[in-house]
């Protein structure tokens, strides 16, 4: 982006939840199908919460992109933003306007000592010669 906007400042949002690829849920000795549905449809015993195909699928297809991002994120980019979403469903769709309020709440939090420090970096670096 810095080369296709003339050197342009880059700053990169990261909407993935910051989850361990390797954490993986607890669910005891043998899990069946009939576990689950009695879990649903008994009042009496708590809901055994499994992630749907959907959410598979997308945290599937995340795994190899957090791997290369780790090592290019510091380069390519300005300011890097991971937002903290983690107490969302990555395909939490009703939740859209909490999220949006979050990413805002957090891109405010950010970016504005982010770019206090820029200036004062730029002032520290420009050289006064009197007239």
């Amino acid at each position: 982006m810095s080369q296709r906007c003339d050197g342009a400042t880059v700053i990169a949002i990261d909407v993935s939840p910051i989850v361990d690829m390797a954490e993986n849920a607890s669910y005891g000795d043998p899990l069946s199908g009939w576990d689950i549905m009695f879990s649903k449809i008994n009042p009496l015993m708590e809901e055994i919460k499994i992630p749907s195909l959907p959410t598979i699928m997308q945290r599937s297809a995340e795994i190899g992109g957090v791997l290369q991002l780790k090592g290019i994120v510091d380069k390519l980019t300005d300011l890097y933003i991971s937002m903290p979403v983690e107490q969302f469903d990555i395909l939490g769709i009703r939740a859209a306007e909490k999220i949006v309020q979050v990413g805002y709440n957090e891109a405010q939090r950010r970016i504005t000592p982010w770019m206090k420090e820029r200036a004062r970096e730029q002032t520290t670096t420009q050289t006064w010669i009197p007239t």
